[in-house]
């Protein structure tokens, strides 16, 4: 038994004798019966103490609090009115005062302001108002208010994987451009489900090559696998994500459309005008059955003379010499708008170059306009996930800043380029750069 548990066995036991003694022809029965109330009232604030506070069960959650502001266990248990001392008169005259009825300086002595006080509260409440803190009162004091949350679930049973899409707008792409087809919503059953991989078909009056190649992207929209549209339009993704029993994930099919550049074959101006769309056909699992394939994506059009607005990316090193134990800038990476819109940086995947071991850094995070996002590690790439995304007004640019602790590998470089990076228009789309992503940055253990 809980400490608790015991405490309310040994009152039981002593309201048993109390209740042995009340036979006795010298026993004062008024006193007895206090006595006894007051045990029962102990009983009952022990066992409020162990329904109280916050339980969860089977993912739902049980909050008890008191209704009353400044009230913390344990309840009133004791008889006041004028003359009564100690500690439980002082907490009275607190929990009073928290609730707007005034009792003056909590001193721990029942007075006549204390008696008016309690008068007061007794009448707001509908009682009788006589100043005694008896049970009724004390009831009233104790009250609490219990709430019960029970998490939302996916309504899918069993070892089983539904899969919805969600078509992207359909738009004008143009030469290299990355875009959207479909974003996925994954929900697994009762079991956990590993997704192995997912298979596309290309749709649509347009060439297979005006598609450089097809991708898959995690919640973050960067880049999980990508493959080629081979012969028979198809292509195979690697998608190696687990679904927790219960639960949604979220990946979209996107594609980067080819540049236009291998004159004479000009792909996206030979298919000027012709649409383009790419089908979820499969979505293979670890043994899981899966329902809801295939999904459609959105049809998008080719266009050889489509502007899409871009962006500007570069990582540039911080002119420092660490050492071991000390947290160091080590990189910058600025991202610049130059369009007349608001963009928004949705995501940053940096790999770690150098001759430092995976063990050299912790605590790798970027900080920008006063927030810090910490780094996904997976080896020797760094994965940065900015939630709804840092904006960037029209015209303008932002800072990401790359910190890290200095663990280990004194004497050995470290360094960074940058692998992917997500922008997004105001709708949503994502963005070109403008440039190839350049600049480098390297950073010194030199001391112990």
């Amino acid at each position: 038994m809980s400490t608790i548990t015991n405490k309310i066995s040994a009152l039981v036991f002593g309201t048993v004798f109390a209740f042995a003694a009340i036979s006795a022809p010298t026993a004062n029965a008024g006193a007895l019966e206090d006595q006894i109330a007051a045990l029962l009232a102990q009983i009952a604030a022990l066992q409020a103490q162990i329904n109280g506070g916050t339980t969860t069960t089977g993912g739902t959650t049980t909050t008890t609090t008191y209704v009353l502001a400044g009230m913390t266990a344990p309840d009133f248990s004791t008889f006041m009115k004028i003359g009564s001392r100690g500690g439980e008169v002082q907490k009275l005259q607190t929990v009073l005062n928290a609730n707007g009825f005034s009792c003056g300086t909590p001193d721990g002595v029942f007075g006549p302001m204390t008696k008016s006080c309690v008068k007061a509260f007794q009448a707001a409440k509908g009682l009788t108002a006589d100043g005694l803190v008896g049970p009724a009162t004390r009831a009233e004091l104790n009250k609490k208010t219990t709430t019960t949350v029970t998490p939302p679930t996916t309504g899918v049973t069993g070892d089983k994987l539904v899969v919805s899409g969600l078509a992207s707008d359909d738009l004008l792409v143009g030469p290299s451009q990355k875009v959207i087809f479909t974003k996925l919503t994954l929900e697994a059953g009762d079991e956990d489900v590993m997704v192995k991989d997912i298979k596309t078909e290309l749709t649509g009056s347009a060439d297979r090559a005006v598609i450089s190649k097809v991708q898959l992207l995690d919640s973050a929209m960067l880049e999980i696998d990508s493959d080629n549209v081979d012969s028979d339009n198809e292509s195979k993704l690697d998608a190696d994500v687990e679904v927790r029993a219960g639960k949604k994930a979220t990946l979209y099919v996107a594609a980067v459309m080819d540049d236009n550049s291998a004159a004479p074959n000009d792909f996206i101006t030979q298919n000027d005008g012709l649409e383009v769309s790419l089908k979820v056909t499969v979505v293979t699992t670890d043994g899981a059955d899966v329902e809801g394939t295939p999904i459609m994506g959105a049809t998008h059009t080719v266009k050889d003379n489509v502007t899409v607005d871009n962006f500007d990316a570069e990582i540039t090193k911080d002119e420092n010499s660490p050492k071991i134990g000390e947290t160091v800038k080590l990189a910058t990476v600025n991202v610049d708008n130059s369009t007349s819109d608001p963009q928004t940086v949705k995501s940053l995947k940096l790999k770690r170059q150098g001759n430092a071991s995976d063990d050299a850094l912790e605590n790798v995070e970027i900080k920008v306009d006063g927030k810090t996002f910490e780094a996904d590690q997976d080896d020797d790439e760094y994965t940065f996930d900015f939630g709804d995304g840092v904006e960037i007004a029209d015209g303008d640019d932002v800072d990401l800043k790359l910190y890290a602790d200095i663990a280990d590998d004194a004497g050995r470089t470290v360094a960074f380029d940058i692998m992917d990076i997500t922008v997004l228009d105001e709708d949503g789309n994502i963005l070109s750069e403008a440039d190839a992503v350049d600049g480098y940055t390297a950073g010194a253990g030199t001391g112990e």
